[in-house]
This record gives structure tokens, C-alpha cells and sequence, in this order.
């Protein structure tokens, strides 16, 4: 069966995060974010009901692009309705090969007939759905001792709906935001060359600045050398090569493929620093430029720049897979990523109704089943701010 996963506590931590009420600390999304297996076990991988059928893959991605003419299709963004599993299927550039049509009349010429030449093929599999719900009970005579006309009831219960519907809105919007963290997290700990120190690269190339990166949001200066780099970057992720991701393939973002998200505050501080638009008309030629106010949570502080502009996530350690590591990181103002980097796949939402005729109530449900995904082959740049040590 697919691999299910109850995020509800999860979901619960990190809404306390985002609504102020928590401090910002570590949350585990190894069992959320799938980040994609080589096979699949036709033992385990039944359906989930009479645990006989096998699971099928309900969408193939073929991911290869023709580099001068890439085209624009998120399939990733789009659920799919039967099967469970996203699957990514990779073909690796190969080296140029010596030409010996011109050794032919060499005497050391030894020809080879027909000798096979096996592409490097590989795969992903996503299978991750995460679960979880909402629920309240409607009486149907109790809430009236509460009222004194059926208009002032029903407003009430309206109220309770609408609760429902905001509490599932914002579960979404917090499980999407974990997924971006999540991303960010791997690509922090790879510490590559997709993970850009911008205030570390303006202290080597200004060595008597005497900013610091609690104060660098601030100086016209260091903002102007920012928003050249990340502009820099989004065009150098048009060229087809292996430094931007976290696993060395060879990929391209096209401008139509870039999503461009930054932190709020460092976007104003362009705005009221620069008094100038031209970052932003970069920006929005892309079509995938937004704004968020807070990676992970606002914190206790009252958006303190430090709350914002952290993430705290526990992932696999990469150099053994029995082990987890916490990666902890402030100071994130910006990421790029390509479009089919991060994303749901099966996207499933449900409103229903349980009566309960003998003791005369109705209980109300609504669902999410959504499944996640990140994947560390997709391009990814993640910009940050940090003293250089």
C-alpha cells in the first residue's frame, strides 16, 4: 500500500509556529516529503484495501528536456486521479566519444562492429501520502439554549464551517511551507555551490565593510550587490549543467520553469532601499515570483528577523542512512528552484457527514490525503545571510 502517514501532530507544531504561539524548533518531515526510491516491492506495495492489488504508478514524468527547446508543462503541480505513486525517469548527457572514420587507413586501425552502448538511465519514486482531518459534532437541540432566535444559531454554526474550512486552508498552506523547508534544509546541508552566503561573498569582495548580517538588510550597497547576484543566478540556471542541485545532474531552468520566492523583508528592503523596480521587473518576467512572509513560523517575537528567516528540520543524513541530522539555519532571504523540484502529487480533499439518528447529532468531517514530494536532482539556490566565520 502507498506509504500513509498521520502529519496531524506535525501539522499541529507547525501551525503553534506559524501563528506565533510556539518558539521555532526542529520538525521531523522524513515520514511528509518523499524524496523518491529506485524499485518498488510487489509485496508491500498493495492496495490498501483487500491488500492483494498492486499499486500502480499513476504518472511517469520523463525527465529530460530538449535544451533549446524546452517546453512548459508542471506535471508535478497537477494530481492525478488512480495510482499512487509519482515516478521520475532521468537519461544522464553523455561524454563526447573519439570519431575514427578518419584512422580507417591507419595501420594500428582496428574496427569495432556494432558494440553496445547502454544509456544512464535512472529513477525516482515518490510514494509519500500524508493524512489528516477535522472534525466537529452539530447537536440538534442542545446549541439552542444558547440562542435566542434560529438566525443567531445558524450564524454560530456558519462560524463552526468556516472554522473547518480556515483550519484545513491553513494546514495546506503550513504543509506546503514544510516542503519548501524541507528543500531547503537538504540544500543547506550539502552546503554546495547552490547554497550562496550572499553576505559572505560581499564581506570577501568589501573586506573593510564594517556591516554585519543583522545589519546588511539595511545598506543600500550590499542590497544592490544582492539582487545582482540572484539576478546572475537566475540566468546562469538557463545553462545546461550539474551545480545547481543537490545530486550533480545535468539540468536547465528556463525562465517559464524558475520559481522565484522571497522573504518579505528582504523584499521591501529592496523596494524602500533601491527606490528602484528594476529587481523586481526581473523578477516578474518570470510568472513564478512570490512572496512569503516566514519560511517555517513567525516564532514568538513578533516576526524578529532571526524567527523568519529560519529553518530547523531533521533529515536523512546522506552519508548514512541510519543515522538523521537537525540542520538549523537563519538568515534566508531567497530561493530559486525549478518548477519540478517540489510539489504534490495525489492532492485529495473531502467534506462528509456522520448522523447519529439514536442520539440526534451530526458529525462533520473534511480530509486532506496529499502526497509530497522534493527532489534533490531539480535545480535549487538558496540564498542566505551570515556572518563569515
Amino acid at each position: 500500500m502507498p506509504n500513509i502517514s498521520q502529519i496531524y501532530t506535525i501539522l499541529n507544531a507547525v501551525g503553534a509556529q506559524a501563528l506565533g504561539t510556539s518558539a521555532i524548533s526542529v520538525v521531523d518531515t522524513r515520514s511528509m516529503v518523499a524524496l523518491g526510491d529506485a524499485v518498488i516491492a510487489s509485496d508491500t506495495n498493495k492496495d490498501a484495501f483487500v491488500g492483494a492489488l498492486v499499486d500502480r504508478i499513476g504518472r511517469t514524468i520523463v525527465s529530460v528536456r530538449a535544451y533549446d527547446d524546452p517546453t512548459n508543462d508542471p506535471l508535478v503541480k497537477k494530481p492525478f486521479e488512480y495510482g499512487s505513486i509519482l515516478q521520475k525517469i532521468y537519461v544522464d548527457i553523455e561524454d563526447a566519444a573519439a570519431d575514427n572514420a578518419w584512422n580507417i587507413g591507419d595501420v594500428s586501425y582496428t574496427p569495432e562492429f556494432a558494440p553496445v552502448y547502454k544509456p544512464d538511465v535512472r529513477q525516482k519514486l515518490f510514494d509519500k501520502i500524508s493524512v489528516w482531518n477535522f472534525n466537529y459534532t452539530i447537536p440538534d437541540h442542545q446549541l439552542k439554549t444558547a440562542f435566542v432566535s434560529e438566525s443567531a444559531m445558524s450564524a454560530f454554526i456558519t462560524a463552526i464551517y468556516t472554522a473547518m474550512d480556515n483550519s484545513l486552508m491553513l494546514s495546506l498552506r503550513n504543509a506546503n511551507n514544510l516542503v519548501r523547508c524541507t528543500a531547503i534544509a537538504h540544500t543547506i546541508n550539502r552546503g554546495g555551490a547552490n547554497a550562496i552566503n550572499l553576505f559572505g561573498e560581499y564581506k570577501t569582495a568589501f573586506p573593510s565593510t564594517t556591516l554585519t548580517a543583522a545589519t546588511c538588510l539595511t545598506d543600500a550597497d550590499f542590497l544592490r550587490f544582492a539582487a545582482r547576484r540572484i539576478i546572475d543566478v537566475m540566468r546562469y540556471m538557463k545553462d545546461l549543467v550539474r551545480v545547481w542541485n543537490n545530486e550533480s545532474f545535468a539540468r536547465h531552468t528556463p525562465n517559464d520553469m524558475l520559481v522565484a520566492t522571497l522573504l518579505q523583508t528582504f523584499d521591501s528592503a529592496e523596494v524602500v532601499n533601491l527606490q528602484s523596480d528594476t529587481f523586481h521587473k526581473e523578477l516578474v518576467k518570470l510568472g513564478n515570483y512570490r512572496t512569503v512572509s516566514f519560511w517555517q513560523g513567525t516564532g514568538t517575537g513578533a516576526y524578529a528577523f532571526n524567527d523568519i528567516s529560519s529553518v530547523e528540520i531533521k533529515i536523512p543524513d546522506p552519508t548514512d542512512s541510519t543515522k538523521n541530522i537537525d540542520v538549523e539555519q537563519s538568515g534566508i532571504i531567497a530561493v530559486l528552484h525549478d518548477i519540478e523540484a517540489m510539489g504534490s502529487t495525489i492532492n485529495d480533499r473531502y467534506a462528509n457527514t456522520q448522523r447519529n439518528n439514536k442520539d440526534r447529532y451530526t458529525d462533520f468531517f473534511t480530509s486532506a490525503n496529499i502526497g509530497y514530494f522534493y527532489d534533490g536532482s531539480e535545480n535549487i539556490v538558496v540564498f542566505y545571510v551570515e556572518d563569515p566565520t
